[in-house]
């Protein structure tokens, strides 16, 4: 019945956020969490993480301002209040919202619109940053924004919400998941990707940034596992999926 509505169906196991939202918003608040720490600007991690950076459709704090900010931050915390520290949301979200900033829709959000009288984003981070409220002094990369995101596919696909395919094909088609390639962009799930650039390497990646960040980049349990048993991805013939 999906597919002669053209649409992709895929099986989910009942989750909070179920699987779209509870993979999406780990990536959208590292991005705000970047932001308000002031090691990027909203446009430097757009261009890092759109089509001519990592290869997304649009950079998040594009995507965010088209999906409503106050949205955003009402997943953002119900999500927080089911999975705990690993998803605490930034604290831009509860500032945009306070001064009723939602993204296009209110003329404003981490982007002027039309409301010609907003003021630019910096100012309200300014504030923040005077007032001691956020951490300063971090670091940005792609690997920051995109680890948190890779990280909770593994851990659905470890929960067994869905499994490999359909957790890939709901990134996929359902938030347009692609990457960068030689200035093509190619579509391709967290999964995939994962086993793309080699499990070992992923892990590698998230102590990193766990050591500098904390447990929210702690690797999950079945990445571990498969480099225990040498399933490393592409290069060893199978990973999440496997290959000939």
């Amino acid at each position: 019945f999906a597919q002669d509505l053209r649409k992709i169906p895929v099986i989910v196991k009942e989750c909070p956020g179920f699987l779209v939202n509870r993979l999406l918003m780990p990536y959208l608040n590292e991005a705000v969490l970047a932001t308000e720490e002031g090691v990027a600007t909203v446009e430097e991690v757009d261009a890092a993480m759109g089509k001519d950076g990592f290869g997304w459709p649009m950079g998040p704090f594009i995507l965010m301002d088209m999906l409503g900010i106050d949205t955003c931050a009402h997943v953002g915390a119900y999500l927080y209040s089911c999975y705990g520290e690993r998803v605490k949301p930034g604290k831009l979200f509860h500032k945009l919202v306070e001064a009723k900033r939602f993204g296009e829709k209110s003329g404003a959000g981490f982007y002027i619109y039309s409301d010609t009288e907003a003021e630019p984003v910096e100012a309200i981070l300014q504030r923040m940053w005077d007032a001691g409220e956020v951490e300063t002094g971090t670091s940005f990369s792609v690997d920051r924004v995109m680890m948190p995101f890779l990280n909770e596919a593994a851990l659905c696909v470890q929960e067994n919400i869905a499994n490999v395919n359909d957790v890939d094909m709901a990134c996929i088609a359902g938030i347009g998941m692609q990457v960068n390639k030689d200035g093509k962009p190619v579509r391709i799930g967290p999964l995939e990707y994962m086993d793309e650039q080699g499990l070992d390497v992923i892990v590698h990646k998230l102590e990193t940034l766990e050591q500098e960040f904390g447990m929210r980049f702690h690797p999950v349990d079945i990445l571990y596992q498969k480099m225990r048993a040498g399933d490393l991805g592409k290069k060893t013939g199978r990973g999440f999926k496997e290959y000939a």
